[in-house]
């Protein structure tokens, strides 16, 4: 599914990742392009009324990003976790950018994101130039402004607790193993949840996982009851779907 003009526009003119298609999440700098591709895979109504979760924008030699997504195939969430064990930590030597990252997203491309990012040494992406070091990160489009930021490394090779949810008023929160990392007042909160699996070229590896996903508010959050995939674009790396709420993104066949 393509996405919005306005939102590929405030991309283009200085997003942060997200969610994320050319987030040279999503997740960003200045100077990188964007380009937002979505692959729909199925045919609901309620699907078709749903963009793809944004996704990060960068060059590194080549315009192009890869992701594969899933859901659970539900609408009118209000926010999105994964927890016990949580998302996996990657930190493979990369060559462009790698991103693992969950979201919510509304209907008109606005969206609310947290994962992680690595860039690799040298490229600028978010507001930093990399050091091939995974670093937690903040995406949201609101009124389709982007906005990606980073808050700090993160330990690698392991599972995380990631969670971003809106309440009645509107206002979100990032968080982090617990602690809240940011608030923000978006322009929605009915969602989808999604997962995002994403590399910024074919030499990066696009692997993650997503075990223990979660719809709610804080602190009541429910177990995913099923999952589907939900679009992917890489040639490589498919969504495999082991239970409702285990969900990877692998090499070889799968969605």
């Amino acid at each position: 599914m393509r996405r919005s003009e306005i939102v590929a526009a405030a991309r283009k003119t200085g997003g942060g990742l997200s969610r994320a298609a050319v987030r040279a999440w999503p997740m960003r700098a200045k100077l990188l392009l964007v380009a937002c591709v979505g692959v729909v895979i199925g045919s609901t109504a309620a699907l078709l009324a749903y963009p793809a979760i944004a996704h990060a924008a960068g060059t590194c030699g080549q315009d192009v990003t890869y992701n594969s997504e899933a859901w659970d195939g539900g609408t009118g969430h209000n926010g999105v976790r994964v927890s016990n064990p949580g998302m996996y930590i990657y930190n493979f030597t990369e060559g462009c950018r790698q991103i693992s990252s969950i979201g919510s997203v509304a209907p008109d491309n606005d969206e609310a994101e947290i994962g992680w990012l690595n860039v690799a040494s040298g490229v600028s992406n978010c507001g930093i130039t990399g050091d091939n070091t995974p670093r937690l990160m903040t995406v949201y489009v609101n009124g389709g402004a982007y906005t990606c930021s980073l808050h700090g490394t993160l330990t690698a090779n392991q599972s995380d607790d990631f969670s971003v949810w809106g309440d009645r008023s509107d206002l979100w929160t990032w968080a982090h193993n617990g602690s809240n990392v940011i608030t923000h007042t978006l322009d929605f909160r009915d969602s989808i949840s999604a997962t995002n699996g994403e590399r910024h070229s074919t030499y990066d590896s696009a692997e993650s996982l997503f075990n223990g996903m979660q719809n709610g508010t804080s602190p009541n959050w429910n177990a995913w009851t099923n999952s589907e995939c939900y679009g992917g674009n890489d040639p490589d790396y498919t969504v495999v779907l082991h239970s409702a709420t285990d969900i990877s993104v692998a090499r070889g066949s799968g969605c």
